[in-house]
């Protein structure tokens, strides 16, 4: 909750909505799920984008792109379930294959670099150079950063 709390501080979200506790965070969650409205058009559409993007990058070859559709909607559909996808206007039918199957070797990967000497070390360095390359194929030479603070 702290990490949270820092985020949100340092993104600007008012104070009054900052929690110090997961209890308090999931009763605030919790209010903020019951005033949601249902889906709409607006949802389906927003989802439909969110499942496109990333897919027309000039890198992505067609065999890429079909696999990663499908993994994006079998993680999504994990997610939110069938009626979530059919509010946000994703295909139907479709389960949750790759969190079953990726499930048992992500387990293994993670297990290894925590019980091997300098394991944490080298995990974080490859989680480091995924984030640099996923980076650089997404803005290419334009270097990302913060944006400036809103003064008050």
């Amino acid at each position: 909750m702290h990490m949270w709390k820092y985020i949100c501080w340092l993104m600007g979200v008012d104070e009054r909505w900052l929690c110090d506790s997961e209890r308090d965070g999931r009763i605030l969650l919790y209010q903020m799920l019951l005033a949601q409205t249902p889906p709409d058009e607006t949802s389906a559409q927003l989802g439909r984008a969110l499942m496109a993007d990333g897919l027309r990058e000039p890198w992505a070859r067609p065999w890429r792109v079909r696999f990663e559709s499908a993994r994006h909607l079998s993680v999504t559909r994990l997610f939110v379930g069938g009626r979530g996808t059919r509010a946000l206007g994703l295909p139907r039918g479709v389960i949750p294959w790759y969190p079953l199957l990726s499930a048992p070797f992500t387990f293994a990967w993670h297990l290894a670099h925590r019980v091997t000497p300098g394991g944490m070390q080298r995990a974080q360095r490859l989680g480091r150079a995924v984030q640099e390359h996923l980076t650089r194929m997404r803005f290419g030479s334009v270097q990302p950063g913060l944006g400036a603070l809103l003064p008050e």
